[in-house]
Parts: C-alpha cells; structure tokens; sequence
C-alpha cells in the first residue's frame, strides 16, 4: 500500500477501511446462537468486532462434507488477506476462530451467499494463465 500513488491509496483505503495505518484495537469473534438455513444448510450465526465495530458477520455450517479437508487453504486465504490490513494476523486469527463452512458473509457493503453446494471435479486447465496474459507493475 505504501507505494500506491496517493489516489490508488484513497480508493483502496475507502474500499476496505481496516487497509489505513495506524494501531487497531483487537478483534473478538462471538457466536451468536442464532440460527437460519442456507441453501438447505442449518447455519450458525458468527459476529466479529474490532473495538465496537462490526466488522464480519458470517453464517456457518458444518454439515459441507469435505470442508474440513479444505479448511487450513481457507485459513491462509483469511492471512493473505489480512495481511493487507492493518489489523493484520490478528484478523485472520479472529476468522480462523470461527468453526464451519462460510455460507454467508458480511463485510461492510459486502455480501455474499452461497445459493448452491455441488461437489465437481475442476479440470486443471481451469488454472492456467490465459493467453496474452501479461504481468505488470501495479499502477502503470
């Protein structure tokens, strides 16, 4: 981020606020006990605050067979990505708490839900660089 011009800067820092500098009051996840279904899936509401802002609210299930084996990828995720914040590792220890499968999330004007669960098999050309793919330093 430090190197952004400071437009590109602004932009990301309004996107996602926890992005800013500065010392962050630490992060604390509670489960609510409040339940809903999902896509058919029995969910348990999840509530993370970071002082006295909320700041994910994440209905779960543990009923998404093979989630388990897929959880430690899910957690890195949750590192890589709060890395870039300035609540850092502690954020992602804050979502590494949270037990289940994430059918629903609120981050800010975030929100997502899952509507299907289908297991498949995703041939690896899926992965590949497209054509003409070309890498290139951020902000040129």
């Amino acid at each position: 981020m430090k190197n952004l011009p400071p437009e590109q800067r602004a932009m990301m820092e309004k996107m996602m606020p926890n992005l800013g500098a500065g010392k962050s009051a630490p992060v604390t996840v509670n489960r609510t006990g409040e339940t809903k279904t999902i896509a058919g899936y029995p969910c348990t509401k999840y509530v993370a605050k970071q002082g006295d802002k909320i700041i994910l609210v994440a209905w779960t299930t543990k009923d998404v067979k093979g989630f388990d084996a897929l959880r430690d990828d899910w957690v890195k995720f949750q590192k890589r990505m709060s890395a870039m914040s300035r609540a850092g590792s502690e954020t992602a220890d804050a979502y590494a708490s949270i037990e289940g499968f994430p059918m629903a999330t609120e981050m800010g004007s975030i929100k997502t839900e899952v509507t299907t669960v289908e297991p498949r098999a995703i041939p690896a050309s899926d992965f590949q660089i497209p054509a003409g793919y070309k890498l290139e330093p951020l902000g040129h």
